[in-house]
C-alpha cells in the first residue's frame, strides 16, 4: 500500500477542500480493498447515492470517507440528521472510514474503519437547525460521537504512519462480526 497522496489527481480544482476530497477518494480506490471480503478494491459510488461514497464490487458493502489534516477529535460532522437516523434504524447505514493525512508530506497518518454495526442512535448527535440568514434555513445536521464508540469498533489500517497487513485488518474486523 502506498501511503502517499497523489496531488495530481486534483489539479483541475481551485478549491483546496475539493482538491483534498478528490485526492483522498482517489487514494481509497487505488489502495484500499474491502474490509469485509478483502477481494476487491473499493470503487467510487454513483455521484448522488445517499449514504455511500464507496462500494465493494464483490460483496456490496458500502463505505463513507471522512478525512482531515488533523486528529479526528470526538465529534465528526456527517450530514443530515434524519436520513442518518433512518439508515441506522433500518440497519442500512454504511461503514465509515476516517482518514487523517499530513498536509506537508501529503501522507496518510491514520486510517481506521468503524463498521456500520457500531452505530446506534446514541452515537449520533443531532445539531441545532441552521438559523435564519443561511441558504439552508432549518436544515438539521448531525455528528458522529467517536467517544461513544468502544475501542473494539476501531479497525486500524494505518496507525501513526505505520500500515497494518491487510490480513490482520480483516481479522480485526471479523472479531466484531457477532455485533
Amino acid at each position: 500500500m502506498n501511503l502517499r497522496l497523489d496531488q495530481r489527481m486534483a489539479q483541475q480544482y481551485e478549491n483546496n477542500s475539493k482538491k483534498m476530497q478528490k485526492v483522498t477518494q482517489s487514494w481509497i480506490t487505488q489502495n484500499l480493498p474491502c474490509m469485509y471480503c478483502g477481494k476487491s478494491n473499493l470503487i467510487k459510488s454513483e455521484t448522488n447515492r445517499q449514504r455511500a461514497e464507496f462500494t465493494c464490487p464483490s460483496c456490496s458493502e458500502t463505505y463513507v470517507l471522512k478525512y482531515k489534516n488533523s486528529p479526528m477529535g470526538d465529534k465528526i460532522p456527517i450530514g443530515a440528521y434524519q436520513p442518518m437516523l433512518q439508515s441506522i434504524e433500518s440497519f442500512n447505514n454504511p461503514n465509515f472510514l476516517f482518514l487523517q493525512y499530513d498536509r506537508e508530506e501529503l501522507r496518510i497518518q491514520n486510517l481506521f474503519l468503524i463498521p456500520r454495526y457500531f452505530f446506534c442512535t446514541d452515537t449520533i448527535e443531532r445539531c441545532q437547525p441552521l438559523s435564519n440568514p443561511t441558504r439552508r434555513q432549518g436544515w438539521v445536521g448531525c455528528n458522529i460521537l467517536l467517544s461513544r464508540i468502544p475501542p473494539e469498533g476501531y479497525v486500524y489500517v494505518v496507525e501513526n504512519g505505520t500500515e497494518y497487513m491487510m490480513q490482520e485488518v480483516l481479522q480485526n474486523r471479523k472479531r466484531t462480526n457477532f455485533m
